[in-house]
């Protein structure tokens, strides 16, 4: 995904004047999809135009589905989920529905600072993860992984790869 091989140009993008920024802006919006939203997009608006013609049911047993997949993904492979897990007394198998996900604590901002490392996939190359924080505009920034090749940028449009499940730390969990 392009926008991942830009993103050590972020400093000077941001850096630059405004009427630069949006002639690069422009250019950007005009380079294809895939370019743009990586190598999956096509199958993800597939699926999308598929999910608008399915039922109230079928869309909760699909997202049922995505939710059993990646509770067992992130006990098999995020150390703080499979302790946090095994403290409560939780197996993957506890968790197979949206309804389910009480079961789980809430994260706050100390414990993704506290617990970042133990929050990261094991599965995942650190070579595929870009390093962000957040604006600290509440204080002090919050620092997470996003992996590359993951798209971002469209997700208030709905061409956000649902592919990429929030796990605490934004990082997709094969």
């Amino acid at each position: 995904m392009i926008e991942d091989r830009l993103y050590g140009a972020r400093r000077i993008y941001e850096s630059s004047p405004l009427w630069l920024r949006r002639s690069a802006g422009l250019a950007f919006a005009r380079l294809p999809d895939r370019w743009r939203y990586g190598a999956t997009y096509g199958e993800i608006r597939q699926l999308l135009a598929l999910t608008r013609t399915w039922t109230p049911t079928q869309l909760a047993a699909h997202t049922d589905e995505k939710v059993a997949a990646t509770i067992q993904a992130a006990y098999e492979h995020v150390p703080y989920y499979r302790s946090v897990m095994q403290a409560r007394g939780i197996r993957p198998e506890h968790i197979r529905k949206v309804e389910h996900l009480g079961l789980l604590p809430l994260l706050d901002k100390d414990d993704v600072r506290t617990h970042a490392d133990a929050l990261r996939s094991r599965v995942v190359d650190p070579d595929s993860r870009i390093y962000m924080t957040t604006g600290g505009s509440t204080g002090e920034p919050v620092g997470f992984d996003l992996q590359k090749g993951v798209c971002r940028s469209g997700s208030s449009n709905g061409n956000c790869n649902p592919n990429c499940t929030p796990i605490a730390v934004p990082i997709t969990i094969p």
